[in-house]
């Protein structure tokens, strides 16, 4: 690899590469431009129900990754790579302008229809054209005598897709935040952008027209394809003559060049398959590790706090450093040794590092899950007992509730066994009897499976049900009670930075904060981490705070989000490895008839990868976030392991004999 760095083959780098580069930039802007703000759009704008939003980004990704092979099929089989990024290209345009026109409710064109429309029009625009340009790029150099340069070219390649990817997510996030139209989220702005960087991508292509080198289809190879491999199965079934490959009955029919192809593109496929885990892994990131990220402190002082999502930037930008350490400093050291020399080799070393990272990650949940809330199980009732008065009390509810003691603004929690379904019996209550004016009655609830808070007040006892959950990953709430409510009627104010939230004195409700520092009646101090529910007891004299305490109900998210660092450090090292090295091995190892068919098969993974890790969740839920990392993590090392055997039997495709009757190209 490093001496593609610095050739001196007797072919010189094709200056028109940097157009393809251009292209590349602008697309991959323009793209996460759109993407990193559709679940927001359809969320914030559309108005849809988080569920509902997930779907469709679900789809909408999906389809990204099925429609390369359209783009392929129109590239290999009819019009060849340019005209069918140009086709394509004008369809994505589209897309994007129906959705920055929609926002802005110009031309009528707001409604979900619309939406629909675009989302569509941007899938099939963006996916077609992906496979297109890569081996567009990969059709400027002469093979073989340029194969050191076809390498460091997908490299470059994958290097500005992050750049642009990176960027895009950037400028999104700052765009967003504007106000226009009206509208309390610019969404026109980052879709008019990304529309605005796609006609950039298309003027410079047809300008740059003249320059690139542009290999046209001869025929229909799918059809051929498809009628050769028919009439090999056919013969299989008919003839008794034994031949060293069933696909070597068409030779007679269809030359041995045509077979020697399809062998070829079988081989291709073969190698592509164990990466389907690749798939499941890539697209778990978008939702595994954001849920792990949304579990975990995200707080940077100062009240800056790292959004979840926003941990993904960390992937294009590692890519971005590991990619030049890749090519300049392992693969030389590495091939000094005389190891990862070969394609396959660096394939299946980039996936062992890929599950070296789900192992990381399995491992960060386990921290997580050990910090999580604890709910009741069957046969429990879990009861939380709060005293914001300024004595102590003991409450008595047999026969589940046996005098247990509440101190002077404490707080005790008691796991009651043994409840089944929903039990109501009597209660009372000693100690403050000449501050509470009702100390007994026949209403205190017990519910199967379920967590009730109980708290005192000089009015007496009162209840609610708590909604706690096993994972948190919201804002903090708080929950405010007051032991004499009737000293401080009307509101109380805890005071954010410039935002004041007025809390009624009996209002004893579960509220939304930021995570922060706050000021309670300018003279207490409360600070609330993301992911926690507080109750915070007062008891007041002479109309001002005499006693405060606050508890933390659920334990906030203590381990930070940069310990998800290690994990992206293995993900995007193995990802760096294995992608372009693959898209590569697709190029060069398929026929110059198909090489835009065999690199859309590789992406087609991604969309396999998402079907199966569905079809596994359905099949086989998991009850813990770090069980499905480590089985999937431990999935991929087996995959790997025998990907790896294989491939040391895996003969290299030669056919460049045949390139030279093949090509048929103008400038």
């Amino acid at each position: 690899m490093g001496s593609a760095m610095s050739s001196s083959e007797e072919f010189k780098f094709p200056k028109q590469i940097f157009v393809i580069f251009v292209a590349v930039i602008l697309d991959r802007l323009a793209f996460s431009a759109f993407a990193s703000k559709a679940f927001g759009f359809l969320k914030g704008f559309v108005e849809y129900q988080e569920t509902t939003a997930g779907l469709i980004i679900s789809a909408f990704t999906g389809l990204c990754y099925s429609f390369p092979i359209l783009g392929a099929v129109v590239a290999d089989c009819w019009f060849g790579k340019y005209v069918a990024i140009i086709l394509f290209l004008l369809i994505y345009i589209c897309g994007m302008l129906i959705m920055t026109l929609s926002v802005v409710a110009i031309l009528g064109l707001s409604s979900e229809i619309c939406y629909f429309i675009g989302f569509f029009l941007i899938s099939a625009g963006s996916g077609t054209i992906k496979p297109c340009l890569i081996t567009l790029g990969g059709d400027q150099f002469t093979l073989p005598q340029q194969k050191n340069q076809v390498n460091f070219f997908y490299y470059a390649y994958y290097f500005v897709a992050n750049l642009g990817m990176g960027c895009g997510f950037l400028a999104a996030s700052e765009i967003v935040i504007m106000n226009c139209y009206n509208n309390k989220y610019c969404y026109s702005a980052s879709f008019g952008l990304a529309a605005i960087l796609l006609t950039a991508f298309f003027i410079i292509f047809l300008v740059a027209r003249r320059c690139l080198t542009i290999i046209k289809p001869e025929t229909n190879i799918m059809v051929l394809w498809v009628k050769c491999v028919g009439h090999a199965l056919k013969e299989k079934t008919k003839s008794t003559t034994k031949v060293d490959n069933w696909l070597d009955r068409s030779e007679e029919r269809y030359g041995k060049k045509l077979v020697y192809h399809i062998k070829s593109n079988f081989k291709v496929l073969c190698v592509f398959l164990p990466l389907m885990i690749y798939g499941i892994l890539d697209m778990n990131i978008n939702t595994v590790w954001i849920l792990q990220a949304s579990l975990m402190n995200g707080e940077l002082g100062n009240g800056n706090i790292v959004e979840p999502k926003k941990m993904l930037i960390a992937n294009p930008v590692l890519i971005l450093i590991w990619i030049p350490l890749i090519c300049l400093v392992i693969y030389p050291v590495c091939a000094r040794y005389n190891l990862i020399t070969t394609p396959l080799q660096r394939i299946g070393c980039g996936g062992m590092f890929v599950g070296v990272a789900y192992f990381i990650s399995g491992f960060i949940s386990l921290a997580i899950e050990s910090n999580v809330a604890s709910l009741p199980s069957k046969g429990e009732c879990h009861l939380r007992m709060f005293n914001p008065l300024t004595c102590s009390i003991n409450i008595n509810a047999p026969p589940y509730v046996d005098n247990v003691e509440v101190v002077s603004m404490g707080y005790k929690f008691v796991n009651v066994p043994k409840v089944a379904g929903i039990n109501i019996v009597d209660y009372k209550i000693t100690g403050c009897e000449h501050v509470i004016s009702n100390v007994s009655g026949h209403d205190f609830l017990l519910i199967e499976e379920k967590s009730i808070s109980y708290f005192i007040t000089t009015k007496g006892l009162n209840r609610y049900i708590d909604k706690i959950k096993k994972y948190s990953q919201d804002a903090p709430k708080i929950r405010t009670l007051v032991g004499n409510p009737e000293e401080r009627p009307g509101s109380l104010t805890y005071k954010f930075q410039n935002q004041i939230l007025n809390v009624q004195s009996d209002d004893f409700s579960l509220i939304q904060v930021h995570t922060g520092t706050y000021f309670l009646e300018k003279e207490r101090e409360l600070t609330f981490h993301r992911g926690d529910i507080y109750t915070v007891l007062l008891f007041i004299e002479s109309g001002k705070i005499k006693e405060m305490r606050q508890y933390e109900i659920t334990a906030q998210n203590k381990l930070h989000m940069f310990w998800q660092i290690p994990q992206y450090l293995f993900f995007t090292m193995g990802e760096a490895m294995l992608v372009p090295t693959a898209l590569e091995f697709a190029y060069t190892q398929s026929p110059l008839s198909m090489k835009t068919l065999m690199t859309a098969a590789f992406f087609l993974i991604e969309t396999f990868g998402s079907i199966t890790v569905g079809t596994i969740r359905q099949i086989y839920p998991f009850k813990n976030q770090s069980n499905e990392l480590f089985v999937f993590g431990g999935l991929t090392f087996l995959v790997m392991f025998g990907f790896m055997f294989c491939a040391r039997r895996y003969k290299y495709f030669d056919d460049y004999q045949f390139e030279e009757s093949e090509t048929n190209t103008f400038k």
